[in-house]
């Protein structure tokens, strides 16, 4: 549940930022608002929303997959989400305003109901494997009585 859960706020949070960086274009803003609209003092703003949800989503892709493998699913994402908005830029740039807004919103709020009702859950059952053969005197060290994983070879 909370795998599904980051995954979707990174892919949301990555398109509502390439959204707001396509908005603060003028070509991308002219055909979201009509010809001779540019993004004028909005631009500023659209620029910093966008590279803030960007950075949110490569956290969010961190915290989920960890240091290595968090770079490889942020690259995933960050490729499904251009393609989904360069359809959207295509098909229907009137509504990447509102879908950009929406995506925002939903991001942070998977990103908050993760933090406040599934993390506390899953904070207890974090637990380091201990494997090797130092691992009894390691788990022993650490107070438990006996060791999470099977050790084969030794009886």
């Amino acid at each position: 549940m909370s795998t599904l859960l980051l995954s979707c706020a990174a892919f949301i949070g990555a398109l509502s930022g390439f959204l707001a960086l396509s908005l603060a274009m003028d070509r991308h803003h002219e055909d979201a608002y009509g010809r001779g609209s540019t993004p004028g003092g909005r631009r500023p703003w659209l620029r910093g929303v966008g590279i803030v949800l960007l950075l949110a989503s490569l956290a969010t892709s961190l915290t989920l997959e960890g240091r290595n493998q968090g770079w490889v699913l942020w690259a995933g994402v960050l490729t499904c989400a251009a393609l989904t908005v360069a359809v959207i830029l295509c098909y229907w740039p009137e509504r990447a305003f509102c879908i950009g807004a929406l995506g925002a919103l939903t991001s942070v709020g998977c990103g908050v109901v993760w933090w406040a009702l599934i993390e506390p859950t899953n904070a207890d059952s974090h637990t380091e494997r201990a494997t090797g053969p130092n691992s009894l005197a390691i788990a022993q060290s650490c107070g438990r009585q006996s060791l999470p994983c099977v050790m084969i070879g030794r009886s």
